[in-house]
């Protein structure tokens, strides 16, 4: 029968009269000389496959192993205490939120659901919905309950799935709405395994219906042994092979698919986390991914006496302490290039990811790192980290930080490749927080459908670095033989950290607009004067006349534009801050919010959800090379932008003075002055000599003096 097509191009076979395997294929695939399965053995050869259906049950609530996280028969009274019942009655009744709270409003699929449905035009719901995660409601709610209903929905959503959800095996399937690898994967490694184990032991599990559940865990484990991908899919369908094989040795070719399995596993920790424990793809949100993936293959391995390798388990822990390091003062990460910035929010549901500092508390127990648990718990238990700032040379990552208590200010600034994956043209970028607040923002990832929105949420033009000649940044646009979107070593960014200061340097040269024109290169300089504020020092290289726009985002709170130039946000309930520039000479300053057209001013706090928020633009038209520097100074909730950023002239050259910035900058508890330059020390002098009480004199050559 022809498929049926669905939104967005996604389909679904209408074929739904007989389960796929017959029962002489299904018991093909088990090993029935195992011990403990000869009823099933008996019933199979007579051809009596109800009987051996049955049989086949009554072993597997038998058997006391291989262990799962958890395990039905270890069930209590109480036991899990999360169940959200409200949700599972919503599921019972086919009222399914896609994915994630706030990106869609419920949905009522009917009374048969449409395996493809993507009733809002979102590929990615339709997704979302075939990675079963409402079972795991249902399961919940029925452990919680003794309630049958929640058993006999599962049951009756399980068989219609698989019933019509045959494998996709004419090389499309990740264009399908049902069995790309990346779900296939989640399916194996996070939701039928938990399903199996909440319901093995419910009277509405029949024989058949556990059968079916089974036949179609081989499907899933020959389909990710046969069709593997990359990047973080393949972790994930790692994963799900790994569960088949390890959670059901009754399979022929159980430890064929254990060993796929943990060999590719083994080869993409080499392969994906760069020597500094990043990711490839460099996305805060995908190096999660890869966290959870990597940590339950292992987890399942040492549960069930299996081993991995000493340098998986090295490799894993690198993966832990980058994300240890990066980890904000609230425990979230920063919004990263594909992530979400969730502030001020809780988790969706329906999401494979657990919160960092969940994670971080697991990798503390795995790996006995009382850091770890430090951070997780914000203070509470466990040992400092040995840094405070920390530089991810391979990454291009630099974390400035002036400790690990909630209130503590941090950075994180950008200077490194374009990544393997869910990239953003961001490059020179960066995210603060300060006061439990994240008060410079990465907008987000908005989401996944290519429309206006995500191609604003992709662009220079949302993130804080600068546009020239109203263009944006376009590595994208790289030919594959001049490609840098993956490292080849580490980045030299003049890294310095001490107890007073933190600095790093970055520079973009690889073209801005369509044309990937090279004719100006942008090198970004950030000082943290500690613990107070940062300094942001950009010179813009070329030759001529050119617009450069310098991009500040602000969460969606109230700012206003000072007559100094200096934009300060106006929130009573979260912390703010003032980005005061060192002089105007020639700059036109505005502040955009909500604007459509075109797109500009604002934030994606979750999938699909796009609030305005406030952009400071700071404009400079006129001759290259040319040199501007801000002040980056947060201050707490109820608190005031009590600083006075002053220019202070700077000697000859003229040539290095148009590559320099001196500034003066006075708070309620320090008076600093402030040289900083994109060039030779030596070019660059004060024209007063005895200025300020403290001298901060930064250059690509000279990192500190």
């Amino acid at each position: 029968m022809t498929p049926a097509a669905a939104p967005g191009g996604l389909t679904v076979s209408e074929k739904a009269a007989q389960p796929r395997w017959s029962g002489h294929e299904l018991f093909a695939a088990l090993d029935l000389s195992r011990p403990g399965l000869e009823a099933v053995q008996t019933a199979a050869e007579g051809g009596r496959w109800t009987a051996a259906k049955r049989a086949l049950l009554a072993y597997m609530r038998q058997r006391r192993g291989p262990r799962y996280a958890f395990n039905w028969w270890q069930r209590r009274p109480g036991f899990p205490q999360r169940a959200d019942i409200e949700r599972a009655e919503k599921v019972c009744q086919h009222i399914f939120i896609g994915f994630a709270i706030g990106a869609y409003p419920e949905h009522r699929l009917g009374r048969r659901v449409d395996w493809a449905a993507s009733p809002f035009g979102d590929r990615e719901w339709a997704w979302c919905l075939n990675r079963h995660f409402y079972w795991k409601t249902l399961g919940q709610a029925y452990w919680d309950t003794d309630n049958e209903k929640y058993a006999r929905e599962f049951v009756n959503q399980m068989t219609d799935w698989v019933r019509r959800c045959p494998p996709v095996t004419d090389g499309t399937h990740n264009a399908s709405a049902t069995w790309r690898t990346i779900e296939a994967g989640i399916r194996m490694g996070m939701t039928w395994p938990a399903a199996y184990q909440y319901f093995l032991h419910s009277p509405s599990l029949t024989g058949n219906a556990h059968a079916m559940m089974l036949a179609s865990m081989v499907d899933h484990a020959r389909h990710l042994a046969q069709s593997p991908t990359g990047n973080n899919w393949l972790i994930m369908e790692c994963n799900g092979l790994a569960h088949v094989g390890v959670l059901f040795p009754e399979f022929r070719e159980a430890e064929e698919w254990r060993g796929i399995a943990y060999q590719r596993l083994e080869e993409e920790l080499t392969r994906q986390v760069y020597p500094d424990g990043c990711q490839v793809e460099l996305s805060t949100a995908y190096h999660q991914v890869c966290i959870v993936n990597f940590s339950l293959a292992y987890e399942l391995a040492r549960r069930n006496g299996l081993s991995v390798s000493r340098e998986y388990l090295k490799r894993l822990e690198t993966l832990y302490e980058a994300s240890m390091y990066l980890l904000k003062p609230n425990l979230w990460h920063p919004a990263l290039s594909d992530a979400d910035v969730y502030y001020e929010r809780k988790r969706p549901e329906g999401r494979q990811l657990v919160e960092p500092a969940g994670a971080l508390k697991l990798g503390a127990k795995m790996f006995g790192r009382p850091d770890f648990r430090y951070v997780a718990t914000q203070g509470k238990r466990g040992r400092p980290p040995a840094q405070t700032s920390r530089a991810f040379p391979w990454a291009g990552y630099y974390v400035m930080r002036s400790g690990y208590v909630p209130t503590a200010r941090y950075l994180v600034f950008d200077a490194g490749p374009y990544g393997a994956a869910h990239q953003h043209e961001d490059m020179l970028s960066f995210e603060a927080h300060a006061y439990g607040d994240t008060v410079i923002v990465d907008p987000g990832r908005h989401a996944y459908a290519m429309t206006p929105w995500r191609a604003y949420f992709l662009t220079t033009a949302s993130h804080n670095t600068a546009l020239v000649d109203g263009q944006g940044q376009n590595r994208a646009g790289q030919p594959p033989g001049e490609r840098r979107w993956l490292a080849d070593g580490p980045h030299d960014g003049n890294w310095h950290s001490d107890n007073r200061c933190d600095y790093v340097t970055g520079t973009y040269d690889q073209g801005y607009g369509l044309d990937r024109d090279r004719t100006v290169s942008h090198h970004r300089h950030v000082l943290f004067v500690k613990p107070d504020y940062w300094v942001v020092f950009d010179c813009f290289e070329g030759e001529g006349e050119h617009t450069i726009e310098t991009l500040f985002h602000f969460p969606p709170v109230p700012a206003e534009l000072g007559p100094d130039g200096r934009v300060t946000t106006r929130s009573r309930s979260r912390a703010n801050v003032c980005v005061a520039p060192a002089a105007l000479d020639g700059v036109e300053v505005r502040i955009v919010s909500g604007q459509h057209d075109p797109i500009q001013g604002w934030v994606s706090p979750l999938y699909n959800v796009a609030e305005p928020a406030p952009v400071a633009i700071y404009r400079f038209r006129g001759a290259l090379p040319a040199a501007f520097g801000y002040v980056v100074y947060p201050f707490p909730r109820r608190g005031r932008d009590q600083i006075e950023v002053e220019a202070l002239p700077i000697e000859r050259p003229a040539g290095a003075c148009k590559r320099a910035v001196a500034m003066r900058v006075v708070t309620p508890s320090r008076r600093d002055v402030v040289l900083m330059s994109h060039g030779a020390r030596r070019e660059i002098t004060f024209a007063r000599r005895r200025v300020g009480r403290r001298w901060a004199l930064f250059s690509p050559r000279s990192k500190a003096g």
